[in-house]
């Protein structure tokens, strides 16, 4: 029913045995289908048979978009068109699965949700919008059905080249990929103005995102759904929040609200009074 997809880089990013990693993932996960979709030298000949596909891709290089972008869009295009099941769960190597029998039962729970809504964890996208960025659902991990994870990688209506970033640099031009996904998915439904700025802040813009998220999006805790994101961990500790209207998946119940971070609120009605579109 499910199809782990674990895209990127593995052997240089893994911290610890790829062989320990890939038997403790195939017995954590015995009923998924495994699919690690890499570059050239990544992956090691003996952990193969714990995966039931691997698909090894030419290494399309740096990006003038962003280091990384076009090796984010090829491994993941790569595994989503080879996975057979279902509903995908895209991740990454650094992603540790503590307490499978706990991360299984609350995908199962709410299965139902997954045809028309996709799954990010909240403390990433937060950690997000405490600094003041729209469209920053992680790209890292997240939780559909192949249909609706396929329109999430695939939506090109603005094209690449609109939105320019660079990963390497701390400029205030700077998109991360994550942006670039999201807003990509955004126009799909509703208009994107573009800035030359990463917070893409407008009135329309809010609005837009605001209801493609409503739409579509349900936040959860990472945390609570047995999840180590390792590196990729972000702490909400000092942040103050704020409640909104929006889907958050908890304990493996759906609420209508999310924590938002203080900021972002404040910033939404900036936005209203900097641009009147």
């Amino acid at each position: 029913m499910f199809s782990y997809l674990i895209c990127g880089q593995i052997n240089s990013r893994l911290k610890t045995d790829p062989l320990l990693y890939f038997q403790k993932l195939r017995n954590d996960l015995s009923d998924f289908e495994i699919i690690v979709s890499t570059w050239p030298n990544e992956i090691s000949q003996n952990v193969h048979k714990y995966i039931d596909e691997i698909i090894i891709s030419k290494d399309p290089g740096e990006s003038q978009y962003g280091k990384n972008w076009e090796r984010i869009l090829v491994s993941t295009g790569n595994a989503i068109s080879a996975a057979s099941m279902q509903y995908i769960i895209r991740s990454r190597v650094e992603v540790v699965i503590k307490q499978p029998d706990l991360f299984k039962s609350l995908l199962f729970q709410n299965i139902h949700h997954l045809e028309s809504k996709i799954f990010f964890p909240y403390r990433t996208s937060c950690y997000q919008y405490n600094k003041g960025l729209l469209f920053a659902w992680p790209d890292f991990f997240h939780i559909a059905s192949k249909n609706m994870i396929s329109r999430y990688w695939n939506s090109k209506a603005v094209p690449t080249q609109n939105f320019p970033f660079h990963m390497t640099t701390k400029s205030n031009n700077s998109l991360s990929s994550d942006q670039v996904l999201a807003a990509n998915f955004t126009h799909s439904e509703y208009p994107v103005e573009y800035f030359d700025d990463k917070y893409y802040f407008s009135k329309k813009n809010w609005d837009n995102h605001y209801k493609i998220q409503k739409k579509y999006i349900v936040f959860f805790d990472e945390n609570k759904f047995g999840l180590d994101f390792g590196r990729l961990a972000r702490d909400l500790s000092s942040s103050k929040i704020a409640l909104n209207k929006i889907l958050f998946l908890k304990s493996g119940k759906v609420f209508k609200n999310i924590y938002l971070i203080n900021r972002f609120v404040k910033m939404r009605k900036r936005a209203y009074f900097l641009n009147k579109k």
